[in-house]
């Protein structure tokens, strides 16, 4: 049995009340599990997510924005479609390269101060979920003499972040020659407790880029940037050719010019087919047969020097065969 102590007092009527306490509160009967079964309110309403702004740093999978108040952090040039990573028994296959024949650059605007920020760049997701740290890539450093751009690499939450500067001398600007990609073993991933990806058939990945900006309230605000989906396997980037980039980019109908294209996984009977479009819809059609590279390089030797090159090897087959019948005809007066 429960019992309470109450403390009375008369009030000037000569009638008991309660005694004033500053957090005095009414007593009610209650049962043993009252307390239990009351569910509060909760305090705040949830509203749409906003940049993240917080004095400890965001975990690599949180989703965070690309621009908040007057800063933006942007990848000015895309890396290429495709790059083949390595294991961790192979030797590293260089830094990812951009469609220009150059590296991808980023660039954080908005950033009015004199101090110099980090830019953390770390492999993730390409799939249709929530961007996230990839189980079956990391990012690897690269470094040599071409490499322009300081990095070094730290371990956050077992995933491997290329940590480059971003300084003010430079416009806040990086070329990201310093990052390759490495592949880990499938075998070793799959193992892993809560992993359900299948290494052979995750194999596109992002360059996922983050800046941290210290605020005036002592927070620091986080933005974040991916790239557009690398294909880092082998066997599906042969499937489809690519083209990097072309001599031409226009020219009028009546044809009569040669353009060149570069890329990867042309073959011998690729065609090239130019459509014309019309308010929406294909107006004309045509196509043409490409040829190898070597082909090209024939069709662009000068004739003049091309005709002298073949009569020198006219001569020098002339000159061969005389040399051969004279052979055998000392042979047959050996013989004789």
């Amino acid at each position: 049995m429960m019992e309470h102590s109450v403390s009375l007092k008369l009030d000037p009527d000569g009638e008991l009340c309660h005694e004033d306490y500053p957090s005095r509160m009414a007593l009610k009967k209650e049962s043993y599990c009252g307390g239990f079964l009351d569910v509060p309110q909760h305090p705040y309403s949830w509203s749409k997510p906003k940049p993240y702004l917080s004095p400890s740093l965001p975990a690599l999978d949180w989703q965070l924005p690309s621009c908040s108040g007057p800063y933006n952090l942007q990848i000015e040039v895309q890396p290429k479609s495709h790059h083949r990573a390595h294991y961790e028994t192979e030797g590293s296959r260089g830094a990812v390269k951009a469609v220009c024949g150059s590296h991808p650059v980023v660039q954080l605007y908005g950033y009015m101060e004199s101090e110099p920020l980090t830019l953390q760049l770390f492999i993730g997701t390409a799939d249709d979920r929530l961007l996230r740290p990839h189980a079956f890539y990391q990012v690897h450093r690269i470094t040599g003499k071409t490499v322009s751009t300081a990095s070094h690499e730290v371990m956050q939450s077992n995933t491997k972040v290329l940590e480059i500067p971003l300084l003010p001398e430079n416009n806040m600007r990086a070329i990201i020659d310093c990052a390759g990609i490495l592949k880990l073993r499938n075998s070793d991933i799959e193992l892993r407790k809560g992993e359900t990806d299948i290494g052979r058939k995750n194999t596109r990945v992002r360059l996922v880029f983050r800046v941290h900006i210290n605020q005036p309230n002592g927070r620091t605000l986080s933005l974040q940037a991916a790239s557009n989906p690398i294909e880092c396997s082998q066997r599906s980037a042969q499937e489809l050719p690519l083209v990097e980039k072309q001599s031409v980019d226009s020219y009028p109908a009546t044809g009569g010019k040669m353009m060149l294209l570069s890329g990867l996984n042309f073959l011998p009977d690729s065609k090239v087919v130019f459509v014309e479009k019309a308010q929406g819809s294909v107006f004309s059609e045509s196509s043409c047969e490409g040829f190898p590279e070597e082909e090209v390089k024939r069709k662009r030797r000068d004739p003049q020097r091309d005709e002298e090159q073949g009569r020198k090897r006219k001569r020098k087959r002339k000159r061969e065969r005389q040399t051969n019948n004279n052979n055998k005809d000392t042979a047959s007066s050996d013989v004789l």
